[in-house]
Parts: structure tokens; sequence; C-alpha cells
């Protein structure tokens, strides 16, 4: 499973979202298979099981439009038909295939992940008879029906993501109490090595990214507001950066990029691994918070943080010094 960086370049992330088994896998489907706005994955295996089902819970803060296209001359599905959306000054194409790969079939449905988009500012579908249709000012997080040569769009709004709700039966972010693990974090860019116990002294938020990571990028804003708000009050904010040790010009130039100013450390899974057993989440999936107090882990936060939960989880734990 390949992620974009979106230079050109690739990192490949099927282990640490639970893809990489050992199967003799020899088809594979992408659709939305729950009506949430994601795409899930069916796989065909030779030996068993034969048929897998991998639902999509990637905890990410985008946004998306689902498209139906119904072609009225011709093949009904508009196999062949091309789609361009375009929102906030970005445009992607998408094209309506037969045949996804060996004893595959994904949906005719066309996918568009669309960011932080909140509206859609077209929509030109060139259909395969050769004509062409254009809708303008559509919703996001819709299923839309266009048909061909109809002005009006037929709309249905999406599920909630499953990724907001757990599938561990744990709240996503989960309230512990227990002992920080003397592990060694090492220090970026030269900095001095220290230890999580070290860090655990008094309060601290620990947030474990990649410059990979979609949902790392969308929270950073967010981290780095708050550092600003709670180191005042005694809160150290550390960034573990989970990119390998060759990454590090990038990583540099994507906290200069995102005017990321709270120190940072080098990770791992060797340390990230008892925090994930303690969310119920696979190790190496990130993004990833954890709030250490007093010596304890007392939250972790699989996946992007919600910036109001955390900062309320700050006010109680500086609550608890409060004589």
């Amino acid at each position: 499973m390949f992620q974009n960086r979106g230079d050109n370049t690739f990192d490949e992330v099927g282990n640490v979202l639970g893809l990489a088994l050992r199967l003799d896998s020899r088809g594979v489907a992408a659709g939305d298979i729950d009506g949430d706005g994601d795409q899930d994955l069916v796989v065909y295996n030779r030996n068993a099981p034969l048929v897998r089902i991998y639902r999509n819970d990637v905890r990410v803060q985008g946004r998306s439009v689902l498209l139906d296209l119904k072609a009225t001359k011709g093949n009904p599905f508009a196999v062949g038909a091309q789609a361009i959306l375009t929102c906030d000054d970005r445009s992607a194409l998408r094209h309506v295939s037969a045949g996804a790969g060996f004893l595959s079939q994904s949906p005719y449905t066309l996918h568009f992940g669309v960011g932080a988009c909140s509206s859609v500012d077209s929509v030109v579908v060139r259909w395969p008879d050769g004509t062409e249709d254009t809708w303008r000012d559509l919703p996001v997080g819709q299923r839309i029906a266009l048909v061909q040569g109809e002005s009006t769009p037929r709309t249905t709004a999406l599920r909630q993501l499953n990724a907001s709700a757990s599938t561990t039966g744990q709240p996503a972010s989960q309230g512990v109490s227990a002992p920080v693990p003397d592990i060694a974090v090492p220090g970026f860019r030269g900095a001095t090595d220290t230890t999580l116990p070290a860090l655990a002294e008094g309060t601290a938020v620990l947030n474990l990214w990649a410059t990979w990571c979609v949902a790392c990028i969308a929270e950073m804003p967010d981290l780095q507001s708050l550092a600003t708000e709670y180191g005042p009050r005694g809160v150290r904010f550390v960034g573990i950066v989970m990119d390998e040790r060759d990454k590090e010009s990038a990583a540099v130039a994507f906290l200069t990029k995102h005017a990321v100013s709270y120190p940072q450390a080098w990770g791992g899974t060797a340390l990230q691994a008892p925090f994930a057993s303690l969310a119920s989440v696979p190790n190496g999936a990130i993004p990833m918070t954890v709030v250490l107090h007093r010596g304890l882990v007392r939250h972790v936060v699989p996946g992007a943080i919600d910036r109001v939960s955390l900062a309320a989880q700050l006010d109680a734990l500086l609550d608890e010094d409060t004589p």
C-alpha cells in the first residue's frame, strides 16, 4: 500500500495499516462499502480466507465527494467517461473503468478526496459519446449522481466516518494511568538524548508524526497553538519524528514549512509499542499523541487530535497539581 508524499515519491505503509499479511492475494477492489466516504478494500486470495474485507478506519481530516455517472447514450454505467473536479484552484481527474485487475472489479463510482474544500467549484464530465456537461457549486461530503444531459444533480449525504468511532470498544482518547516505559529517546539534529521517564517529569505531550502522514499535517497547527498556550503553564510539547533517520532534511523542511517551534526527538516502533498497546491500535499507526503526567501515561490519542478535547485533558491534569 503506497501513500503519496506529494513530491513524486511514495512510502510503503501497508504494514502500519495492517495490510501486510502472508496471503497469496490474487485480486483487489476498492470502493466505499459502508457509505462513509472513504475507500474500503476487498481482497481475493488463492488460499483461505478466500475473501477478506478491510474497512477503512484511517483517521484523517479530509473530505470526499463520490460521483455516480449515468450515461443516457450508450452504456448506462458510463464506462470510459472522465470527470474533472475542481475546488480551491486544484483539479483532479478520474475515469470510469471496467476491470481493475485479475478477478477484480471496483465499483463504477468515482471517489475524490478533496481535503479541506468546503464546496466543489465545478465538475466537468466528458461522456463516452464525446459530449460534455458541467455542474457547478456542488456540496462536499455527498454521493452525487450526475445524469447525462440533466442540469440538476441528485445528492445523498455520506455517513459519519468510521474513524470517528472506536473499533475496539474504547474511546478515541483513551484515559489510562500506566507507568511510563523506560525507553531511550534519541535527540533530533544533535540534541541531547533523553528517556521517556525524563520527558514525563511534570506534564508532557508527545506527538508521533512523519512527513508522509496526511493527518499529521492537518493537526500540526492545533498542536503548535496548544504548545504556545500551555507552554507558559509548564506543559512540554515534544514531537517524535517517525521518519527514517536519512529523512532528517525532509523533516526539518516540514517543520519549517508548518512553523513548528516545539522541540523534536527521534522515534521508532519500539518507542511507540507500549502506547499503541494501551490504545489497542496497530503499532506504527500515526499520528498518535500521548499525554504524560507525574511519571504516568494518562492519555493516548490515536489519529488526529481534537484541539478542544486535548485542551480539556491538559486543564484537568493541571488542576490536579493545584493545591
